[in-house]
């Protein structure tokens, strides 16, 4: 007889949303091999420009140089793009899963759903982070720099995955995870809105994606992060008090970093990287 303990349901969870992300991503590398759209090319020099200025010489800034440069060494635009074009897919897969687990925590009730919310939100920002940091010309690829650069992207990734780490250990906070993790609903239709073909459909997506932004990121997510830190929380030390309290500072200041970048000239927009 086996001692291999049964699959949780949570388990369960997580490799079914596993297997959902990698499918997308499987789509969209078939995709991106079978056809490449006029946009593409217009975008080619553009693309180069910003990943060449990004590392002195025009070479990769990532630790896969072969993967983006042509035989010369140099950036290859079209690789690029399409590097671009398949992270946009798997963030698609990713942040789908994670608004239906959103809506699930919400509707079906219980900590469950928040705990597995607190797990796979954690493991797609681990994921990711290492698709940036290997893959860093794929942030500059969208040429008008308003998410602030690769180090911007990383230090929220490392904040959020703090504060995801924080719900699935700490059992008081764990039923936030959903609330926290609502605002992956407006990174779905700001990845949807790039990609979905029509220009009524890109126009009603972006008005939906504007929308949410205000009401998710800039009315919802401060005030419950600025909450949840307050002196009168109960944390399990100090320790972890202070550094809820740091990633919950960074998360707030980088919504409004974002709405800057959004709403301003492009020569004003903040990249720390």
């Amino acid at each position: 007889a086996s001692d291999e303990a049964p699959p949780t349901n949570a388990h369960k969870t997580m490799q079914h949303a596993a297997r959902v992300v990698a499918l997308l991503v499987a789509a969209a590398c078939l995709t991106d091999g079978l056809q490449v759209r006029p946009a593409l090319r217009q975008s080619h020099a553009l693309v180069a420009a910003s990943a060449q200025r990004s590392a002195p010489g025009g070479a990769t800034m990532g630790l896969l140089p072969s993967f983006l440069t042509d035989a010369q060494g140099k950036v290859d635009a079209q690789r690029v793009k399409s590097a671009a074009r398949v992270h946009d897919y798997f963030n698609i897969g990713a942040t789908s899963v994670m608004s239906y687990m959103v809506i699930a925590a919400r509707f079906k009730g219980g900590a469950v759903w928040d705990y597995r919310l607190a797990f796979v939100m954690g493991a797609y920002l681990v994921f990711d982070s290492f698709f940036i940091g290997l893959l860093p010309e794929i942030v500059a690829a969208d040429g008008d720099g308003a998410s602030g650069g690769v180090a911007t992207l990383l230090a929220h990734h490392f904040a959020a995955i703090g504060v995801s780490w924080h719900a699935a250990t700490w059992a008081p906070h764990t039923m936030y995870t959903s609330y926290m993790a609502v605002v992956e609903i407006n990174t779905l239709f700001l990845m949807l809105k790039s990609h979905v073909p029509g220009k009524r459909i890109k126009a009603v997506l972006d008005k939906v994606f504007m929308a949410t932004w205000l009401t998710l990121r800039l009315l919802w997510l401060p005030p419950l992060l600025v909450w949840l830190v307050l002196p009168f929380q109960v944390y399990p030390s100090l320790f972890r008090h202070i550094f809820c309290a740091a990633c919950a500072g960074w998360l707030v200041a980088l919504q409004f970093l974002w709405t800057w970048n959004f709403l301003v000239d492009p020569k004003k927009r903040v990249n720390l990287c």
